[in-house]
This record gives C-alpha cells, sequence and structure tokens, in this order.
C-alpha cells in the first residue's frame, strides 16, 4: 500500500503542492474572536513540534461530519478505540496500547478545559462533548501531554468547539436516513462584541431488531451559547472575556447485552428480549468564563472558570436473580442448564422456577456528577544572555468533582417474550459518594537554541479523594501527591526534515475508596523520529513505555457487578512498544485535486510480570509475561483519499485493524477478528447550499467489536445518510 501511495505521487505530469485546499472555502466559518486557545493554530505546525501531537483540522472533520469522535481519531496514528454501540455514543479512547475501556487512561477536554463528568472521583467518559460541534481535534501523547492530567499515562485529546464568528452568518443542516439531524448555528461580531448560538438534534432508529420490535435508537438534543467581549481590534485582541453555555441531553436504548457465537453469524443486530427495557437518559449542563489579557508583546494570561453538571440514569440487563455467569450462558447456549437460562433470556422460554432463581434482573445505575474549578496560564517569551528564546508557560489548576451513586436493582418475570416486573423486589445495591480536590501545577519551558528546539517541563497534582459509603456506613480518604516530568527535542536538519526524541513520566491517579496497597500506575515513556515536510508530509515516531504498575479498574461494563464497582487493582510490569506512521498530500492535476493520506499504527502491548488478577478487565486467574493487554491490535491503518474538482468533491477512508483479545488471561481469552471499513462522502455545492451523501461501511461488512460484558456485540452495518447544509 506505501508503493501505492508512493506511485500516486509520481503521476506524470501532476503539480504536488505544499499545503491542502480546503474544499468548499465559502462554506467554512469566518476567523474566530472568542478567544479560544489552539495549540496548533495550523495542521502544518505540527512539523516543529518536540512530542507526538496531531490535529485533526476543520477541513478533515468536514469531509464526513462523523457523529462518532472515534471515527474521527481514527485518523490520528496511536490512537485505538474499542466500538461498542456504533454510534459512538460513549467513546472508548486509548493511546499508545493503553485500555481504550471508556478513556479512563486519556485526559479529555475542550476548549482545555477537563471534559468528563468527574475526572477524578471518576474518569470513565459516559459524557463527551459532541463531535459534530467540534472545529478541531487536538490529540498529544508523550511529552507534549505532560500539562495534562489526571491521567496522562495515554495521552490527551482536546476538542475546539465553534468559534465566534467575525462577521454575521447563519448556517442549516439537514440530514436523513440512517442518521437525522437537524443543525443550526448563527452568530455574529460588532466592534467589542461578538455571539454564537448553535443547536444539533441527533436520532437514529438504531440498527439492531427486538423480538417486540422495541426502540433501540437514540435521541441527543444539544445548545452551545458563547457570548464575548473584547477590547482592540478583531485580529489583535488585548483583552478578551467569554461566556460559554451549554445544554445537552440523551435518550438511548442502548445495551450491554451481546449474543451467544451462534446468534452472530445468523443475525448479528439482533438483541434478546432480556435487554427490550435497556434506556439510558442523561443531561449535562456546563457553565464557563475565559478570560484573556495580552499584557504586551512578551506576556500573556488565560484564565478559565468552569462548572460542569451531569446526571445519568441507565436502566439495564444486569443478570439472572441466581446470579449465573451470563457470559458463560452465552459461551455454551446449549449444554445443561445453561440452555434452560439461555431460552429465557432470548424470550423463548417463560420464568417459570418457584423460589424466582430464573427472575431477570434489571438494574437502575443512577448517578449524579459535577465538577469545577478555576486554571490560570502565564506565557512569558524572552530572550537569555546567550540569545537563546524562551517560551515559558506556568499554569495552575484548582479542581473539585464528585459523582453520587444509587444503583438499585428490581427482579422481572419473562412472559410471552414481554418482561413484567415482580412485585415487592426492589433493592439497593450501591449508595455512595466519592469526592476529589486537587491542586494542579505545572511549568514548560521551551528553548529555541538555533535549528535546535528543547522543550522540558513538569507537571505536579495534589490529590485528595474521599468515598463515603452509606450502606455499610464507612468513609475512607486518601491523599497523593503525583510528580510528573517530562522532556523533547526537535532538531530542525533543514527547512523540510526534522528529528525528534522524548522522554516522559505516565501517570495514572488512583480514585477515592482505594486500598492503600493499590498503587498508581506508572510507565516511563520514550519516542524517538523524524518529520519531513516537502514534496509530502510523512512522520514515524516509535514509542517504549515501561510500566513499573499497570493500573486496572472494575466497571459493570467490563463485566464487574456491584460487589466490586469502581475496585482498582495493581497490574504489575508491562511494556508496550510500536511505531506510528503517517503520510500525506493534497496532489493537484489541472482543476483536480486529490488528498491521500495514510497513517499506520504498530503496537506490541503484553504483561511483563507474573501476577493473579481479580479483575474482569483482564480476566480472572492468573497474567503471565508475554499475556496480551486486552482491546489493543497488533496492527491499525487508516487510508483516505478521494477528490474534488469544481463544486463536487468525494472522499473515501478505509479503517483496518489486526485481531485482539478481549483479555489477558489465557484460559477464557477469545480473540475478536481483523477487519476493515470502508466509508464514502460525496458532496455537491449549488450557490449557498451543499448537498452530500454519506455511506458507512459502504460494503455492509459484518465485524465483531467486543466481548465485554455479556456476549459477541456487532460494528455497524451499512448506514446510508444525505442531507443539506445551506449558509447564508
Amino acid at each position: 500500500m506505501l508503493l501505492t501511495l508512493f506511485g500516486l505521487i509520481t503521476i506524470a505530469n501532476a503539480q504536488v503542492i505544499q499545503a491542502p485546499a480546503p474544499a468548499l472555502k465559502e462554506l467554512t466559518p469566518s476567523a474566530p474572536v472568542d478567544g479560544t486557545v489552539y495549540i496548533f493554530g495550523a495542521k502544518e505546525e505540527t512539523f516543529t513540534q518536540t512530542g507526538s501531537a496531531h490535529v485533526v483540522s476543520k477541513e478533515e472533520l468536514a469531509e464526513f461530519e462523523y457523529e462518532d469522535a472515534g471515527k474521527i481519531l481514527k485518523k490520528v496514528p496511536g490512537v485505538n478505540i474499542q466500538e461498542e454501540d456504533g454510534y459512538g455514543l460513549r467513546p472508548n479512547i486509548g493511546m499508545r496500547g493503553t485500555h481504550p475501556h471508556r478513556s479512563k487512561k486519556v485526559t479529555l477536554m475542550e476548549d482545555g478545559i477537563l471534559s468528563g463528568p468527574a475526572p477524578y472521583s471518576a474518569p470513565a467518559a459516559y459524557y463527551f462533548p459532541l463531535a459534530i460541534r467540534a472545529q478541531s481535534v487536538e490529540v498529544f501523547k508523550g511529552p507534549s501531554s505532560i500539562k495534562y492530567g489526571p491521567n496522562s499515562i495515554g495521552g490527551a485529546v482536546n476538542l475546539v468547539s465553534s468559534s465566534i464568528p467575525s462577521t454575521t452568518m447563519g448556517e442549516l443542516n439537514l440530514s436523513a436516513g440512517s442518521l437525522k439531524r437537524i443543525g443550526a448555528k448563527t452568530g455574529s461580531s460588532s466592534d467589542g462584541s461578538g455571539w454564537l448560538l448553535e443547536y444539533n438534534n441527533l436520532s437514529s432508529d438504531g440498527f439492531k431488531t427486538l423480538p417486540n420490535g422495541g426502540e433501540t435508537g437514540f435521541k441527543k438534543n444539544d445548545l452551545l451559547v458563547k457570548g464575548s467581549l473584547f477590547k482592540g481590534s478583531k485580529s489583535a485582541k488585548k483583552q478578551n472575556l467569554v461566556l460559554k453555555l451549554g445544554y445537552s441531553d440523551e435518550d438511548s436504548h442502548e445495551t450491554y447485552l451481546g449474543l451467544a457465537n451462534s446468534d452472530f453469524s445468523s443475525d448479528p443486530n439482533q438483541r434478546y428480549s432480556a435487554s427490550q427495557n435497556d434506556r439510558m437518559l442523561n443531561d449535562h449542563q456546563l457553565i464557563q468564563l475565559h478570560y484573556d489579557l495580552k499584557v504586551n508583546s512578551d506576556l500573556d494570561l488565560n484564565t478559565k472558570v468552569y462548572h460542569h453538571q451531569f446526571r445519568r440514569n441507565w436502566s439495564k440487563f444486569n443478570g439472572l436473580n441466581n446470579n449465573t455467569s451470563v457470559s458463560e450462558i452465552l459461551d455454551d447456549p446449549t449444554s445443561g442448564i445453561n440452555q434452560y437460562y439461555y431460552s429465557i433470556i432470548k424470550g423463548e422460554q417463560d420464568t417459570s422456577a418457584s423460589n424466582g432463581s430464573d427472575l431477570i434482573v434489571i438494574g437502575d445505575n443512577d448517578r449524579k456528577y459535577f465538577s469545577q474549578g478555576i486554571q490560570t496560564e502565564v506565557t512569558y517569551y524572552a530572550d537569555d544572555a546567550l540569545g537563546f528564546e524562551h517560551d515559558i508557560n506556568i499554569g495552575m489548576r484548582f479542581h473539585k468533582d464528585q459523582v453520587k451513586r444509587h444503583h438499585s436493582e428490581n427482579l422481572f418475570n419473562m412472559t410471552s417474550g414481554y418482561l413484567s416486573k415482580a412485585t415487592d423486589t426492589y433493592k439497593t445495591t450501591t449508595l455512595n459518594k466519592d469526592d476529589s480536590q486537587a491542586l494542579m501545577t505545572f511549568v514548560n519551558d521551551q528553548i529555541q537554541i538555533n535549528d535546535l528546539k528543547v522543550d522540558i517541563g513538569a507537571r505536579v497534582e495534589n490529590v485528595t479523594v474521599k468515598r463515603e459509603d452509606k450502606l455499610i456506613g464507612q468513609s475512607h480518604t486518601r491523599k497523593d501527591t503525583y510528580f510528573v516530568p517530562g522532556g523533547g527535542v526537535f532538531y530542525e536538519v533543514n527547512r523540510d526534515f526534522g528529528l525528534l526524541a522524548g522522554i516522559n513520566k505516565g501517570v495514572t491517579i488512583v480514585g477515592p475508596g482505594q486500598s492503600d496497597l493499590v498503587a498508581p500506575g506508572e510507565s516511563v515513556n520514550y519516542e524517538t523520529g523524524v518529520r519531513y515536510n516537502g514534496v509530502i508530509y510523512a512522520e514515524t515516531i516509535a514509542f517504549y513505555s515501561d510500566y513499573k504498575n499497570i493500573k486496572g479498574s472494575c466497571s459493570f461494563s467490563s463485566g464487574c457487578d456491584d460487589s466490586k464497582l469502581t475496585e482498582e487493582y495493581n497490574g504489575g510490569k508491562a511494556k508496550i512498544r510500536g511505531i506510528e506512521a503517517l503520510i500525506s498530500k493534497d496532489i493537484r492535476y489541472k482543476k483536480w485535486t486529490f488528498p491521500v493520506s495514510l497513517n499506520y499504527t504498530l503496537t506490541r502491548a503484553e504483561f511483563d510480570s507474573t501476577t493473579i488478577s481479580n479483575n474482569e478487565e483482564w480476566g480472572i486467574g492468573q497474567i503471565n509475561p508475554g499475556d496480551p493487554l486486552p482491546y489493543i491490535p497488533l496492527q491499525r491503518y487508516s487510508l483516505s483519499t478521494g477528490f474534488r474538482v469544481e463544486n463536487l468533491s468525494t472522499s473515501m477512508i478505509f479503517n483496518w485493524q489486526s485481531k485482539m483479545y478481549d483479555q489477558a488471561v489465557q484460559v477464557g481469552r477469545k480473540e475478536i477478528p481483523a477487519y476493515g471499513v470502508i466509508d464514502l462522502a460525496m458532496k455537491y455545492k449549488i450557490s449557498d447550499a451543499r448537498l452530500f451523501l454519506k455511506v458507512e461501511n459502504i460494503f455492509d461488512n459484518t465485524y465483531l467489536v467486543s466481548y465485554r460484558p455479556y456476549g459477541a456485540r456487532p460494528g455497524k452495518p451499512r448506514l446510508v445518510t444525505g442531507g443539506l447544509q445551506y449558509r447564508f
């Protein structure tokens, strides 16, 4: 495939251009005036970064306008995505071999502010900012991620939300088909002020089917409001104050219950009757205040104050009243008593046990979160006595967050394929409150010494976590200090070619309620690579992570029940090593432009010591050196191409990954086969409007994405969406 790519570049008489030309430029938003801090002003600026850092640009996002952040991040080497529901409602993002489950080992941000429901107390990303409102996505790994915490062992992702336009504009987005969207955006700026209003409604009927014809789709609403007051010109503001408000809600009929392999083979998109009541309801509110001050040409100040609230209740199939393992039933559904329980789960057999042991357990996981804080950053530009240029960053964040859990269970009969509630069966299973308070400080000095750039920095986190368990009347408090240093260098051999290297410490903090024996996840991460920005853009980086302790955690979505919920485990030593490569270029021939991009990731992620695992995420039993980390494919690549000519553009992307495993423990380990999926998008511009058609999984490939927590779960089938974008 690399040879094919290089062949395209040498097409006879083709004119190769240095920078990508945005498609349908007339429909792109105006320049921002809201003070949004971009880590990169343009994609080409990644060339001189001392660490591994990438940006998915506004033009790339516009190609497919994915609602799924996982699909967007597959364009970035070194990122692993564990698919789950097909729409990316709750993305699973991992980097450089970290377990992707619920993105717990990645720092997630929007506009530079922590976006998770409770990043310290409960880092599982049950809320994620709406991907289609992002105008760029920034990804940091290795030394580039040291200033972002709390969990920086994998890296960090920052979504940049829609900016306030510099002139009056309006935009309407309508789509129908497999995914329905009603989107509207408008905004304006005048001397000294600006505003933005953006609303999106997303919905789908779902691609799975229940025997009773029940709902399996979702509905999402998202509202974003920004207002800005600034002093100075629109292009050079000396002071800028931005108020950002947001609201979103979701109603999704999603389940954790998968299928037996035989049922997956016959119809991967079916659902069992036991999941007919499964439903997630959530809502999220945010209020943020951003202040930027340019004191002089050498000194900048940026301060952000934020408060987020998130409420969710997931009613879902939890299992059977006799605690028989659902995974074991689905692994062997035709033998012995398993056949009887399997028939109940499918709705083909009525519950009938006199002692109620075969009743269906439906759990309501009701949780309330908040996350709030203030963060400030000072940037100072200076020359020292030797003539070296310094870009000094000093920052601090005071943060508090909390999660309250009220989990309960009810018992249901299965009768003629329908669930009916058994009387007087309500039981509270979890009732606790986790609080975290953290003071984070960081300092970073980027030094330019002729053609050599040196980046040195460190982050310190002082974290206090507390759990109050109201069921047993106990509380536990723990205090930890985490020191996270790192550094990198970039040497610009010439204007087209550079070398980089770096080392940093990775950390996963210990959460509330854990035993004092639980240690933080810690690693030392190394990287080295080359970049070329001449006729093409190319980058290759080798990375190696040496784990002193790899830490795991138990959650319902990984197969744990409420008795082990949020419990954390020491996994001992591990080694993760691999290669990330990226090559891209726009090729122009007469009126035609052919954008081509390929990224490739090789990751070998293994345990490096013998340990006994009680963590469902890794499997139950003995882990030996060389056992694989779950849900990390050895190889992954993404090839995108297409063409643009006058008012017509097409884009195609092929994502492929090799096989991976659902757990580390060899006994009971299941293989998830390799798979590849092709998506296609077409757009045609008519005056101020743009017509588009998107086909995901164009060849309707059937593929398995997960065995967790119960049974085989499919990726999305062929989905076709078409619509209109109109700008005025």
